[in-house]
């Protein structure tokens, strides 16, 4: 069994751009960007990154990292609760989870399920 030792970083609600600086790939770009240093985009929504795969906010980057692998950082995509499409309950409850069809809290609890909320997070370097 391996035993990492870990190092904390930072909390997720603390995590401002130079900390970010640390953990994202940058390169010194001299041609185009006119000497600036970039930080590298891993997956942008629909950006083409092999024409356009860096962006000068660590912000961007370090999230994007966490995109391309499926998660989100901060807000679930879907929303603060599921979206009612008004097909299913004529009884509404009141509970957000209830008064939508199944695929919609399937849905939801998913993309909430694979959601880093920033306020509850830590952020470790592995040593």
């Amino acid at each position: 069994m391996m035993i990492s030792r870990q190092n904390l970083i930072c909390k997720g609600s603390d995590l401002t751009e130079d900390v970010a600086k640390g953990l994202v790939e940058g390169e010194l770009q001299t041609a185009h960007m006119f000497g600036q240093v970039v930080f590298k985009l891993y997956n942008y929504n629909g950006i083409n990154l092999k024409t356009f795969a860096w962006t000068n906010n660590t912000l961007e980057s370090f999230n994007s990292a966490i995109e391309s692998n499926g998660y989100h950082w901060g807000e679930n995509p879907e929303g603060d609760q599921p979206h009612n499409t008004g097909l299913v309950n004529s009884y509404p409850t009141g509970h957000a989870l209830m008064d939508v069809s199944l695929e919609e809290s399937k849905k939801w609890i998913d993309a909430e399920s694979r959601t880093f909320k920033p306020e509850k997070c830590l952020i470790f370097e592995i040593l």
